[in-house]
C-alpha cells in the first residue's frame, strides 16, 4: 500500500521566534505587510515583531509610507526618545543636541535607532491616523492664519493680491506637533510641584533637565531652520578656521558670534539654503502664528480662546477659573489688542523702540528689564497662566493639537466649536496643575544670546518650554 502524500513544509510551519527573525531581515515594511497578509498564521506571528526591527523597516520604507519624511517618523519616535533622555538627562541630553545639530529632524530618527529604541504597530497607526485627523487640518489652520486678511463689514476676507508669508504648511504643522511630542515631558515636569518627594519629584526633575533651554534652542535652530541665522554659521566657521574663540564679545554686529550656529546639518557650506526652498520660511511663519517678542499671534489666540470658552472658562462654569485668567482670555477676542501671554504682558512695538542698543535686556515677551521699569504689575496667577497657556497651545502634541485643528483654516468667530469631553478634561487638568503650583515652583529665566545687534546682552526666556519665545530668539534679523 502506497504511503499517503504529505504536505511539504511551509513558512507557516516555522516557530514564531524564527518567523520574527526572518521578518526583521526583510527589505521594507511593505514586504512585511504583504507577507503578514498571506495567511492568518503569519499575520498572528509577524504583527508581534519587536519595536527595534520594525523601526528599521519603517526607515527603509520612507518616504513611500511616511511623508513628509523624515518628519513623520520623527513624530513616531519622539515620545520614546523623550522618555529615554529623561532616564539619564546628564548623559543623553548632549547626544540629543548633537543629533539635532548634525541631522536636523532626521537626526532624531537616527538617534532613536542608535539608542535601540523602536516603535510598535499601534504607534504607526496612531501617527498615520493623525495625518488625517490632526496634521492635514492643522496645516490648513496654519495656511489660513499666516496669510493676509482684512475685515469688511464685520467679516474677514483673504487678500489674494497681498504679500503673504511663504510657508510649507504641511511640514510646519508637523514641526509644531513634533515640538510638543518631544518636549511635552519637560512641561509635565514643570507642572509638578517641586515639593513632591520620592520618585515622583526625582522624575519631574529629570524631565525638566531632559528638555532644558539648551536642547530646545538647538531643536529650533536645526529642526526648524531659517536662512536668517545662516550668517552665524559662516562667522562660526571663520572663527574656528582662525583658531579664534566663538563667544563673548560686546555690542554691535559682533554680538552675533555669541549666538553660535555650527556649519553643520542644514547650515553646512554645501547646502544652498536650510532644507528645501519651500520650507525655509516655516520658522518666520510659526513666529507670526504663535506670537513672541513683537509678534502678536492674535489669530492663534482667538482660536484657542473659543476653545477655552467652550470648556467653560469665560463664565467660570466650575468655579475654578481665577478672575485674572478670565479677563485675559476675554482680551484675546480682540484682533490687535491681545497682549503677549507666553512670558508675561506684552508691549507694543512703539514702546520697544524707546530703548537704545545695550540699554537693557528684552524679556522674551514681558517688556524691558533695565533702567526702564518692566511692566510687571502682575497678579499672583500670571506666571501660572503662562505655564498653562504654553502647555495647552504649544506642547499639546498630537492629542492636544487636534482641538485647534478642527477649524481647518482661519478661525472666523462663526464656526461652531466642538468640545469633546476628553478635551475639556485635558484643559481642566492643565489648569488645576498650574494653579496647584507654589511660589517655589515658578520657573526661572535664562539669558539667551540672540542673533540681533539691538540686544547686546540677550533675551530672557523661561526655563519652562515656550516655543514662541524660542522661535523669536532664533529668528534673526527679520525680527524688529
Amino acid at each position: 500500500m502506497a504511503p499517503a502524500p504529505t504536505t511539504p513544509p511551509s513558512l507557516a510551519d516555522l516557530p514564531d521566534d524564527v518567523l520574527v527573525q526572518l521578518a526583521a531581515r526583510l527589505r521594507t515594511l511593505e514586504d512585511l505587510l504583504l507577507l503578514s497578509s498571506s495567511c492568518r498564521r503569519l499575520n498572528a506571528a509577524l504583527t508581534s515583531i519587536p519595536p527595534q526591527p520594525l523601526l528599521r523597516l519603517a526607515v527603509r520604507t520612507a518616504p513611500t509610507f511616511f511623508s513628509p519624511h523624515p518628519h513623520i517618523l520623527a513624530l513616531a519616535v519622539a515620545r520614546p526618545l523623550c522618555e529615554w533622555v529623561a532616564a539619564d538627562p546628564d548623559a543623553r541630553a548632549p547626544r540629543l543636541i548633537a543629533a539635532m545639530q548634525h541631522g536636523g529632524v532626521g537626526g532624531i530618527v537616527d538617534l532613536a535607532i542608535a539608542a535601540r529604541l523602536g516603535i510598535t504597530f499601534a504607534t504607526l497607526r496612531r501617527v498615520l491616523a493623525a495625518r488625517f485627523t490632526v496634521l492635514n487640518p492643522l496645516s490648513a489652520v496654519i495656511d489660513g492664519m499666516v496669510a493676509s486678511w482684512r475685515c469688511v463689514d464685520g467679516s474677514w476676507e483673504r487678500l489674494e493680491d497681498a504679500a503673504t508669508l511663504e510657508c510649507n504648511a504641511d511640514t510646519a504643522a508637523v514641526q509644531l506637533v513634533l515640538y510638543g511630542e518631544l518636549f511635552g515631558g519637560a512641561m509635565d515636569g514643570w507642572l509638578r510641584p517641586r515639593g513632591d518627594g520620592g520618585d515622583g519629584g526625582e522624575e519631574a526633575a529629570r524631565r525638566r533637565l531632559a528638555g532644558d533651554v539648551a536642547a530646545r534652542i538647538e531643536f529650533v535652530k536645526y529642526c526648524i531652520p531659517t536662512p536668517n541665522i545662516r550668517g552665524n554659521a559662516r562667522r562660526t566657521a571663520a572663527a574656528e578656521g582662525r583658531g579664534g574663540e566663538v563667544g563673548g564679545g560686546g555690542g554691535g554686529r559682533e554680538q552675533g558670534l555669541r549666538f553660535t550656529v555650527l556649519p553643520v546639518g542644514p547650515y553646512a557650506p554645501e547646502v544652498a539654503e536650510p532644507h528645501v526652498d519651500e520650507e525655509r520660511w516655516n520658522h518666520s511663519s510659526l513666529c507670526h502664528l504663535l506670537g513672541g517678542g513683537w509678534f502678536r499671534g492674535a489669530m492663534w489666540k482667538r482660536a484657542w480662546r473659543r476653545l477655552l470658552v467652550a470648556a467653560g472658562a469665560e463664565d467660570d462654569a466650575d468655579g475654578g477659573w481665577p478672575a485674572q485668567w478670565r479677563a485675559r482670555i476675554a482680551a484675546m477676542a480682540f484682533a490687535r489688542g491681545a497682549p503677549n501671554y507666553f512670558a508675561g504682558r506684552g508691549r507694543g512695538r512703539g514702546r520697544g523702540r524707546e530703548r537704545g542698543p545695550g540699554q537693557g535686556r528684552w524679556r522674551g515677551g514681558g517688556g524691558w528689564e533695565g533702567s526702564q521699569r518692566v511692566d510687571a504689575s502682575v497678579e499672583e496667577e500670571d506666571w501660572r497662566f503662562g505655564l498653562f497657556w504654553n502647555a495647552l497651545t504649544q506642547l499639546g502634541g498630537i492629542d492636544g493639537m487636534e482641538m485647534v485643528a478642527q477649524f481647518k483654516g482661519r478661525e472666523d468667530g462663526v464656526r461652531e466649536v466642538v468640545m469633546r469631553e476628553e478635551w475639556k478634561q485635558r484643559i481642566l487638568q492643565l489648569r488645576n496643575q498650574a494653579l496647584a503650583l507654589g511660589d517655589d515652583d515658578k520657573p526661572g529665566a535664562r539669558l539667551v544670546p540672540r542673533n540681533y545687534h539691538r540686544f547686546s546682552e540677550g533675551i530672557l526666556i523661561s526655563e519652562a518650554p515656550c516655543l514662541a519665545a524660542e522661535l523669536y530668539v532664533c529668528n534673526g534679523d527679520s525680527c524688529p
